[in-house]
């Protein structure tokens, strides 16, 4: 097999919607299908798909894995590269509370969350046994202030405080589907109100460093032990 070359630090994907900006560019949101680099973290972003119709995304989320790797000039490995998948705002701000109220009274809010959050985790598991790539999810944020239609369109269901519940149901569930699968997850919710950053955003929808590098330093903290587990590779 050859001698064993240590790499000290795993690279980290974040495909997802626009929300992958955060990651990288302290002030705006970067174009579609760029990749865009700080530090170990590389963002690519998608169309703003929802966890609710990703299982409908196979075959374009397989075209954008490929572009990636096709930029890098080299393929994507499980023991040195991470993606995670960064999707879920749009439903929370968009769908899930307008379809909750829509459905019938005895159709628990939880349960309607459980089948989206089943639905992302089943994509997931496609492709960590399918193309063995190591892939994980990052939870979704805390909802901003903008409660006027988003840039697609749909209106904004209610105020922060109301999409912020659905935040913390939704991220508990699809917490724990993770760690019953041994599916990577990170979420900086917490994190943000704990430091009381949960309102950096100068579009009242996307998080935004603004150049102090305190939402950077909680990113990076939270991804630290993804961060460190890469892998030995064959020379």
């Amino acid at each position: 097999m050859g001698d064993l070359l240590p790499v000290t630090c795993k690279n980290i994907f974040i495909l997802g919607d626009s929300h992958v900006s955060a990651f990288v560019d302290p002030y705006s949101m970067i174009g579609l299908h760029q990749l865009i680099s700080r530090g170990p973290f590389t963002v690519y972003r998608t169309a703003p798909y929802t966890c609710f119709n990703l299982h409908n995304k196979i075959d374009l989320l397989s075209e954008h894995i490929q572009d990636i790797e096709s930029q890098l000039g080299r393929e994507l490995a499980s023991n040195t590269d991470s993606i995670f998948l960064c999707y879920g705002e749009t439903d929370i701000r968009h769908h899930i509370g307008f379809q909750t109220d829509a459905l019938a009274t005895e159709y628990k809010l939880t349960d309607h969350i459980s089948n989206i959050v089943d639905k992302y985790i089943d994509i997931i598991l496609f492709f960590k046994n399918s193309k063995r790539l190591s892939v994980g999810i990052y939870g979704v944020i805390p909802s901003q202030f903008w409660n006027e239609p988003g840039g697609n369109g749909r209106p904004s269901y209610k105020s922060p405080v109301e999409r912020n519940n659905l935040t913390v149901i939704f991220n508990s569930l699809l917490k724990s589907a993770a760690e019953k699968k041994d599916i990577p997850y990170v979420c900086i919710y917490n994190s943000l109100f704990q430091n009381q950053l949960h309102e950096t955003s100068i579009d009242g929808i996307h998080l935004y460093d603004q150049g102090n590098g305190q939402l950077f330093a909680i990113m990076d903290k939270e991804f630290q032990p993804f961060i460190n587990s890469v892998s030995a590779s064959p020379i």
